[in-house]
């Protein structure tokens, strides 16, 4: 289904539960310097990305994380320019507002606001996500390769 930026869906979880999800236009857009990350993957990709959090309890409370995977390997889903330096982004934030509605966006792990919980990457080390050192270096807000 191809999806709108600005719209909000209802997207079923294999659950059958589900949850409500806008494409905020404030994430989409060319990478500047307003501090603002950026998706460079598709709506739907972005869908995918949240329906997954979802559907393997990445989630925690009105927050989650999420990531998209190429043959094992971690694909760069956003940028953000900081300092006029590209950084290229491999994790989603997804947050949910006090409507019921969720939204995500690219996050900045060196951001405090932005790394994942303790308990979501326990649960990315237990599932083999991460190894427990990159769990570490993404505790300490340090340069992680994934």
């Amino acid at each position: 289904m191809p999806y709108i930026t600005g719209v909000t869906y209802t997207l079923t979880l294999t659950s059958g539960l589900t949850k409500k999800y806008t494409f905020s236009p404030k994430h989409r857009g060319t990478i500047s310097n307003d501090d603002i990350s950026k998706w460079i993957i598709s709506n739907n990709e972005e869908a995918i990305c949240f329906l997954q959090s979802a559907n393997d309890d990445y989630i925690d409370g009105d927050r989650g994380w999420g990531f998209s995977k190429d043959n094992g390997i971690f694909k760069i889903i956003g940028g953000i320019n900081i300092d006029l330096i590209l950084h290229q982004l491999k994790i989603a934030k997804f947050t949910e507002d006090h409507n019921g509605v969720w939204h995500g966006y690219p996050c900045n792990l060196k951001r405090k606001s932005d790394k994942p919980s303790k308990s979501i990457l326990v649960k990315w080390v237990n599932n083999n996500i991460i190894s427990k050192k990159e769990m570490s270096k993404i505790s300490a807000y340090q340069k992680c390769n994934l």
